[in-house]
C-alpha cells in the first residue's frame, strides 16, 4: 500500500459497544391491538416500569366517550399484584396549569417531587406528599418542547420555541445559563449526559436538516460539537443510558435507532451502529435498567409503538457475548428505587447522588404510594460511614449569646477581655453600627444551601445587568449613527433668538426623516461671549462647544492619550473626545485660528463623520468639515454672488500622520475667501441634506471629503488637509431645483402616502426631456458621450442595497434582452465581502436614491480603482456617487422622505428601461420590441392613476390581514423583483415577517409553509411565464391556502383559484412590474398604520445609511 492511500486510513475505534443489535420480541411476545393514540404532539405515549407498560389510547366507541381535564395532573397508584377493575379514584390530584400539560418528569433522587411544563409556557415543581407546588418557573417566552433532570437532580435544562437552551436551579427558578439552541423552528429535545457537567440536544438546522449538539452546561453559547444527522422531517429524541454512556436517537416517524457512544474528549460521541426496521415509530417507551434481561447481556430495552398499526414491540438491545456468567463490566450498579432524599430535604437546599443497586444480587422492586419520607434503612456503607463521620463540617453553627460569667474563660480569652483595645475592637467600634445598620435590611443566609442559593441569583442578576449594560451601549452606538446636523450663521443681518432657535429647530425637523432621535441646539449668548446650550426633553446630547455628525472609530485611543494628559471624562462615548481634543490643542497653540485648530483635530480622528464646530473662544467664527458623510454649505444673499465657485486653499506643506504626539500643520497665509460682491449681508447653512435650507436658500456648496469650510465675519473660505492629483482649483456653488412644497405633506398624512400618489407625476417626470414619443427617441444626456464604450464592455454590473437592489432585479431581464450583455446584480456589501473580480472593460452601474448608501459609495470606489466605468443612478443632484461617477442618471423623483422607498424604485426601475432602450435603438431586429415599451411608457402615468383606484379595497384586505405574524408573497418573471419589494415594504413598516418567494421554488421548500392560516399573496400576470404561476396558484389551494391573487384586469380564469382580488390594468410585460408593485405600497401603508407603527419613520431605520 502506497502512503497516499495510508494517509486517508483511519482504522476501527476500539469499544466493547461497537457490535451492539437491536432484536425485535417475537410477535407472540408483542402487545397487540392497542388502540394507540394518534395525537399529534411530540411525545412518547408510553412508560414502562419493570412490572407495567403504560399506552395512551385514541377514546372511540358507538357513542362513548372520555372527558379528560388536560390543565391539571392526577397521580394513580397500580398495587403490584395488576388491575382487577377499572380505577376511578386518583390519589393526588395537582392544579396549577392554566392550559395542558406537556412533560411531566420525576426527580431522580427526591421521593414525591415531580416537575410539570405546560402550554401556558409554565414548568411547575410539585410536592407531592402536600399536593402543592413549590416552585413555577416562568422565564420562557413560548411553547416548551422539552424537560430534563441532570443525575441528582439538582438541575433543569429545557428548550422551548423561542429556540434557546436554558439551564435553571430549579428551587429557586435562576437561569444558570443559557444560549440559543439550533436555528430550525421545529421542536428541539434535550438531555443531560448523566453527571458529565454536559447535556446533548437534538433539533433542526436553519435548512431543516436533522442535527444533534453537545454543550457544556456552564457555557452555553458555543455547543462543543454538532452534527448533521439527515434530512428527514421527524423530531429526534434521545435516550441517554448512563451506566453505558450510550445515547439512542429515534426520530418520530422513522424505523430506525441510531446509538453512540459518548466520550470525555473531543469529537465527545463516536456514531457506533443503527437498529433498522421497516415499520415507523410513533412513540417509544423505556425500560429502566433494573428490568433488562442481564443473562443475554440485554444492555437497553424499547416499547416501540407502531405508526401504523395497532401494536407495541419490545426492542432489545444486546452486547453479543458468548460467556453466560454476570458481566460486570456492561452492569455496573444502577439506579434503585429508594429515594436519597425526602422532598423537604431536597426543598431545603441539600443533594445528593442517588441510591444505587447491583443487578447481579438483584433487589426488591415495590411500587410507593406518595407518603410521609421516613429515611430508608440502609446497611451501613463505607461511603455512608465517612459522611457521618464529617457531619459535623455541614452542622450549623448556633452562637451563644450567655453572659461571659456563664462561660469557663480560657487564657487566651482571659487576656483578650483584659485588653483595653484590640484591633478587631477598636474596627468594630468604628464600623460595627453602620454594619448593623446595613445588615438589617439583608436577608442573610441561614445555611450552605440558602448561601448557594443567594450566589447563584447573584450570579443571575450580575449577568442580567452586562447584558443590559451592552444592549444599552449598542442603543448608544445606533442613535450615534443617526445624528444629523444643521447649523446657521448669519453676518450683517438682524435676527432675533427666537428667530434662530425657530431656524434652527426648523432644520432639524426637515432632517428629520433620515432617522435621528436625538436632538439639541447651541447658539451664542447675548454678549457674543459664550455659548448658551439649549436641550430638549428625552434623549437629548449636546456638547458645550460643539455640534456634530460622527462614528469616529479610534475615539478609545485618542481618549487615552487624552486621560494621560489629565482630561476626565463625563460619558463612555465617543461624544466627549473631539471637544477635549480640541480643548488640549488650543491650550498648547493659543495663537492658531479655530480653522487651523480644527484642522488638526480632524487629522487625528479616523472613521466616518460630518462635524461643525461652534466656540465661545472664536466668537462670530464656524467651522465644518467631513468625511464619509454628506456635508453642504447653503448661501444666502440679498445680492447677486461675486462667484459660483470658491477657490480651495491648502497649507504649504503636507501634514505627516500620528496617533501619539498630535502633530501639527503649519499654519497656511492663503487670504482667498468668498464674500457678496456689494452688499454685506449674509447668512450661510451648514446641513447634512438639502431638503433642510431650501426653505432659505437653493443655492448651495457640497463638501468633498476633508474639505474644510470656515466661516469668519461674514467671509468663506474653504480649506483641505492635502492636495490630490485630480482635485479641482474650487468648489461649485449649485442651484437646486427643489421647491419647498415638494417636502411639505400637504393634504396627506403621512409622507409616504404622498410619495404614494405622487408617482404619475414623477415617472413622468422621470421621462421628461429624454424620452420623445413623437420620433420614438431616447436621450439620455448624463451618458450620451459613455454610450459608445458602454456597449463595447464586457458586461453590465447592477449594484445597490434594499429597494435600489430590487429596482435592478426587476429590469435585468429586459437588459439582457435589449442590450445582449451578460447583466450581474449584486448587493453591494456581498460585492464588497467576496472581493469580486472587477475588469477595465466593466460597466458598474451603482444605484442609490440618496447618493450616499455607504456599502454603495465604498463598491464604487472599489470599481473605479480597477478601472472600471461608473455610471450612477441616484435621486440627489450633488450627492457622493454623483459626484464620483464617470456619468450617470438623475432619476428626478423628487425628494422623498419617507424612510420606505416609493417613488425612488418606480423612478430608477424606468431610468433603466430607458437606458435599454437606449443600448438597444440602432438594433432592427428589436425595433417592434422598442416601440411596444416606448408606447407602455407613454401611458404608464394614467395606469398608475387606475391602481390607485384600489387603494379603499386595499385599505379593507389590511384589515383582514394586519393581526398576522406572517405573510408569503409569491410570483416569478417579471414580477419576482415586485415579491421582493413587496415583502422589503411589509417588514420595514409593519415589523411583521414577510418573504418574497419565486413561484418556481415553491416544492422546494417554501410550500410546507403553505396552510389555510398562513396569508399567501400571489402575482399573476398574462406574461410568458403564465402557466407555471397558475400551476403554483394551483398547488396553494390544494393545500388549502387561501391566495389574494394580483391579477389583470376581466382575467376570470385566474379569478376563480383565488379567495380575494385586486386587479390592475394590463402593460407591456416588461413594464407590469411598476403597476404591481402599487397595491403592495398600499397594503404595507395600511397594515403599518392600524398596527400603529411610525410609517415615515420605522424602528432602527434611516433614510440614508451612511454606515456600512
Amino acid at each position: 500500500m502506497t502512503n497516499d492511500k495510508q494517509s486517508w486510513f483511519r482504522g476501527v475505534r476500539s469499544s466493547k459497544f461497537r457490535h451492539v443489535y437491536g432484536v425485535p420480541a417475537k410477535r407472540e411476545k408483542c402487545y397487540d391491538n392497542i388502540k394507540i393514540t394518534k395525537n399529534a404532539h411530540d411525545s412518547q405515549f408510553c412508560a414502562v416500569n419493570p412490572k407495567f407498560l403504560a399506552v395512551v389510547t385514541e377514546v372511540a366507541g358507538g357513542g362513548a366517550f372520555l372527558v379528560l381535564p388536560l390543565d391539571r395532573i392526577k397521580l394513580w397508584h397500580i398495587p403490584d399484584g395488576g388491575l382487577s377493575r377499572n380505577l376511578t379514584e386518583w390519589l393526588v390530584e395537582l392544579q396549577g396549569h392554566k392550559r395542558r400539560v406537556a412533560y411531566i418528569e420525576w426527580h431522580p433522587v427526591a421521593e414525591n417531587v415531580l416537575f410539570s411544563a405546560g402550554f401556558d409556557h409554565l414548568v411547575i415543581v410539585w410536592d407531592i406528599n402536600k399536593g402543592e407546588a413549590v416552585n413555577v418557573i416562568d422565564r420562557h417566552p413560548d411553547v416548551i418542547y422539552s424537560i430534563s433532570l441532570n443525575r441528582d437532580g439538582s438541575l433543569l435544562a429545557t428548550t422551548c420555541k423561542d429556540k434557546k437552551l436554558r439551564v435553571f436551579e430549579p428551587r429557586s427558578g435562576i437561569v444558570v445559563s443559557e444560549g440559543i439552541c439550533h436555528a430550525g423552528t421545529k421542536a428541539s429535545k434535550v438531555v443531560f449526559l448523566g453527571s458529565s457537567g454536559r447535556l446533548l440536544t437534538t433539533g433542526f438546522s436553519r435548512h431543516s436538516d436533522r442535527q444533534y449538539a453537545i454543550w457544556s452546561q456552564h457555557d452555553l453559547n458555543v455547543p462543543l460539537t454538532c452534527e448533521t444527522i439527515d434530512s428527514s422531517s421527524g423530531v429526534v429524541f434521545p435516550y441517554y443510558d448512563n451506566d453505558t454512556n450510550m445515547v439512542y436517537l429515534a426520530g418520530k416517524g422513522d424505523g430506525n435507532i441510531r446509538y453512540y457512544e459518548i466520550v470525555n474528549e473531543a469529537p465527545w460521541m463516536h456514531f457506533l451502529s443503527q437498529f433498522i426496521s421497516g415499520n415507523p415509530q410513533r412513540g417509544l417507551g423505556v425500560m429502566p435498567k433494573r428490568g433488562v434481561n442481564t443473562a443475554i447481556c440485554e444492555v437497553f430495552r424499547f416499547y416501540k409503538l407502531h405508526a401504523t398499526r395497532g401494536m407495541c414491540e419490545p426492542i432489545s438491545m444486546i452486547v453479543p457475548r458468548k460467556s453466560d456468567q454476570f458481566q460486570e463490566d456492561l452492569y455496573p450498579d444502577t439506579i434503585g428505587t429508594c429515594p436519597a432524599l425526602s422532598a423537604r430535604d431536597w426543598i431545603s437546599g441539600m443533594n445528593s447522588p442517588p441510591i444505587l443497586i447491583s443487578l447481579k444480587t438483584g433487589g426488591s422492586i415495590t411500587t410507593h404510594k406518595p407518603r410521609v419520607y421516613k429515611p430508608p434503612q440502609l446497611p451501613p456503607t463505607t461511603d455512608l460511614n465517612n459522611k457521618k463521620k464529617f457531619a459535623f463540617l455541614s452542622t450549623e453553627t448556633v452562637p451563644d449569646y450567655r453572659p461571659i460569667e456563664f462561660h469557663d474563660m480560657s487564657e487566651k480569652s482571659q487576656k483578650t477581655s483584659s485588653n483595653q483595645s484590640t484591633k478587631f475592637q477598636q474596627l468594630q467600634q468604628k464600623f460595627g453600627n453602620v454594619v448593623l445598620q446595613v445588615l438589617e435590611n439583608v436577608d442573610i443566609p441561614n445555611n450552605e444551601a440558602e448561601l448557594r442559593l443567594a450566589f447563584v441569583r447573584q450570579t443571575d442578576e450580575l449577568r442580567l445587568v452586562r447584558r443590559q449594560l451592552a444592549n444599552s451601549q449598542l442603543r448608544v452606538k445606533e442613535l450615534e449613527e443617526q445624528i444629523r446636523i444643521f447649523a446657521y450663521l448669519n453676518y450683517l443681518t438682524p435676527k432675533s433668538r427666537k428667530e434662530i432657535l425657530e431656524l434652527l429647530v426648523g432644520g432639524l425637523k426637515r432632517l428629520e426623516y433620515r432617522g435621528y432621535d436625538s436632538a439639541g441646539v447651541a447658539l451664542d449668548s447675548a454678549d457674543g461671549k459664550d455659548i448658551s446650550i439649549i436641550k430638549k426633553q428625552g434623549k437629548v446630547k449636546a456638547l458645550e462647544e460643539e455640534i456634530f455628525y460622527r462614528i469616529v472609530t479610534n475615539y478609545k485611543e485618542v481618549k487615552t492619550l487624552l486621560q494621560q494628559r489629565g482630561y476626565s471624562f463625563e460619558s463612555e462615548t465617543d461624544t466627549e473626545v473631539i471637544a477635549k481634543l480640541i480643548h488640549h490643542l488650543w491650550v498648547q497653540h493659543p495663537a492658531y485660528s479655530f480653522r487651523e485648530l480644527v484642522e488638526q483635530v480632524v487629522q487625528q480622528l479616523e472613521g466616518a463623520f460630518a462635524l461643525c464646530f461652534k466656540s465661545k473662544y472664536f466668537p462670530a467664527e464656524c467651522v465644518a468639515t467631513r468625511r464619509g458623510s454628506p456635508l453642504l454649505v447653503g448661501i444666502k444673499t440679498k445680492t447677486r454672488l461675486a462667484t459660483d465657485h470658491v477657490p480651495i486653499l491648502y497649507g504649504k506643506d503636507h501634514r505627516p500622520h500620528g496617533r501619539t504626539e498630535l502633530p501639527v500643520m503649519p499654519r497656511s497665509e492663503s487670504t482667498s475667501e468668498f464674500q457678496p460682491l456689494e452688499d454685506k449681508e449674509v447668512e450661510y447653512f451648514f446641513a447634512s441634506d438639502a431638503s433642510s435650507v431650501i426653505e432659505h436658500t437653493n443655492r448651495v456648496i457640497f463638501l468633498e471629503d476633508d474639505d474644510v469650510a470656515a466661516v469668519k465675519e461674514g467671509a468663506l473660505s474653504i480649506h483641505r488637509l492635502r492636495r490630490c492629483m485630480d482635485d479641482p482649483h474650487a468648489r461649485e456653488i449649485t442651484t437646486l431645483k427643489m421647491e419647498i412644497q415638494e417636502i411639505m405633506k400637504g393634504n396627506y398624512e403621512y409622507f409616504m402616502q404622498k410619495e404614494i400618489f405622487e408617482q404619475p407625476e414623477s415617472v413622468v417626470n422621470t421621462m421628461r426631456g429624454r424620452l420623445n414619443f413623437r420620433d420614438n427617441s431616447v436621450t439620455l444626456g448624463g451618458i450620451k458621450d459613455y454610450i459608445p464604450e458602454i456597449k463595447r464592455c464586457r458586461r453590465l454590473m447592477l449594484i445597490g442595497c434594499g429597494t435600489s437592489y430590487h429596482s435592478a432585479i426587476a429590469t435585468r431581464q429586459l437588459l439582457e434582452e435589449l442590450t445582449e450583455l451578460p447583466v450581474m446584480v449584486e448587493l453591494a456589501s456581498d460585492f464588497l465581502d467576496r472581493n469580486t473580480p472587477v475588469f477595465r472593460d466593466d460597466v458598474c452601474f451603482f444605484i442609490s436614491q440618496s447618493g450616499e448608501t455607504a456599502d454603495t459609495l465604498m463598491a464604487l470606489r472599489y470599481c473605479k480603482g480597477r478601472g472600471a466605468l461608473i455610471v450612477g443612478i441616484t435621486n440627489t443632484v450633488g450627492s457622493s456617487i454623483c459626484r464620483e461617477s464617470h456619468c450617470g442618471v438623475h432619476i428626478n423623483a423628487g425628494p422623498e422622505i419617507g424612510v420606505a422607498s416609493t417613488k425612488a424604485y418606480t423612478s430608477q426601475f424606468i431610468s433603466l428601461v430607458m437606458f435599454a432602450l437606449v443600448m438597444s435603438e440602432d438594433r432592427i431586429s428589436l425595433g417592434s420590441r422598442r416601440q411596444e415599451i416606448i408606447e407602455g411608457l407613454k401611458n404608464l402615468d394614467n395606469l398608475i392613476r387606475q391602481v390607485l383606484q384600489l387603494d379603499d379595497k386595499v385599505k379593507e384586505l389590511a384589515k383582514s390581514l394586519f393581526q398576522h405574524k406572517s405573510l408569503l408573497i409569491m410570483g416569478r418573471g417579471y414580477n419576482f423583483a415586485t415579491c421582493m419589494e413587496g415583502a422589503l415594504k411589509v417588514k420595514e413598516l409593519t415589523y411583521m415577517h414577510s418573504e418574497g418567494i419565486m413561484a418556481g421554488e415553491l416544492k422546494h421548500g417554501p410550500l410546507a409553509l403553505v396552510d389555510d392560516s398562513m396569508p399567501v399573496i400571489m402575482i399573476v400576470m398574462r406574461d410568458p411565464v403564465y402557466v407555471k404561476c397558475m400551476n403554483a396558484l394551483q398547488q396553494v389551494t390544494a393545500r388549502d391556502g387561501k391566495p389574494i391573487v394580483i391579477c389583470e384586469e376581466g382575467d376570470e380564469e385566474t379569478k376563480m383559484f383565488a379567495d380575494r382580488v385586486l386587479e390592475v390594468p394590463k402593460t407591456v410585460d416588461c413594464l407590469q412590474g411598476i403597476l404591481t408593485v402599487i397595491p403592495m405600497q398600499l397594503l404595507s401603508f395600511h397594515i403599518a398604520v392600524l398596527r400603529g407603527c411610525n410609517v415615515d419613520c420605522p424602528r432602527n431605520l434611516a433614510k440614508s445609511v451612511t454606515v456600512e
